[in-house]
């Protein structure tokens, strides 16, 4: 459960972020009321259940907007809710400020999970940390530290059944409106040594618009830039 955040679509469109929620419960006309700030909030529905058949699992999924159906899945759709802007804003600005996220995975070179216990030289996921700033990060260990952001996870481990996407190990969430220069990240795999992320996140206005300006180098791989959530396969 990470709580709300915001990311980048494909699009190149902003999307507000709440969850993950336990995807096995059952939910009974749920509600998430969005509180925007102009005394106009908007009120999401949802029902879930979720069926065994056999090895397959089916999944029912309805969602309503201000008690107007607008989904029926299997998955989590996007939801598309118009509003006007604030009086005297073509922004609004505050929900664009995404946070900054690294999501790992560990393979080897046949492509399987090193995190899993099953595979052949595999790592202890307890011997697994983040070093950043100094300070040490372990898989599902509440952070000490909260000075790094609101929603600041620390290193988490998805702990839900596998679904049609890998689940990575994830590190974050940094404040977004915060500056990162030349930052390091160091991830110590235990017996399998250690890799080191060194990037820089900034952020610069353009008309009451955040334009998010990061790079990310993997040392002895190949730099990105420009994505605002990372992803990374490291091979062991």
């Amino acid at each position: 459960m990470y709580g709300i955040y915001t990311c980048l679509q494909k699009d190149g469109k902003h999307a507000i972020v709440f969850g993950e929620l336990n995807g096995s419960e059952k939910y009974e006309n749920a509600t998430i009321t969005i509180n925007w700030g102009d005394s106009n909030p908007d009120i999401i529905t949802f029902s879930s259940t979720a069926k065994s058949s056999g090895n397959e699992l089916n999944i029912e999924r309805t969602f309503k907007v201000n008690g107007e159906v607008v989904e029926v899945s299997s998955y989590n759709p996007i939801i598309n809710i118009k509003k006007k802007p604030l009086q005297g804003q073509e922004y609004l600005s505050a929900l664009d400020i995404s946070p900054l996220v690294f999501n790992i995975y560990l393979r080897d070179s046949l492509g399987r999970d090193l995190l899993d216990k099953t595979v052949s030289g595999h790592t202890d996921r307890d011997s697994v940390k983040i070093i950043f700033k100094g300070k040490e990060y372990f898989i599902n260990q509440k952070p000490s530290d909260e000075t790094l952001g609101e929603n600041f996870t620390g290193l988490t481990l998805a702990n839900f059944p596998q679904t049609i996407n890998d689940h990575p190990l994830k590190f974050g969430e940094l404040d977004g409106t915060k500056t990162f220069e030349d930052e390091k990240l160091v991830f110590d795999w235990g017996n399998l040594g250690k890799d080191t992320i060194v990037f820089t996140s900034k952020i610069v206005w353009e008309e009451n618009r955040p334009i998010f300006i990061r790079n990310y180098s993997h040392i002895g791989g190949k730099a990105q830039e420009g994505i605002t959530k990372p992803y990374f396969r490291i091979v062991k």
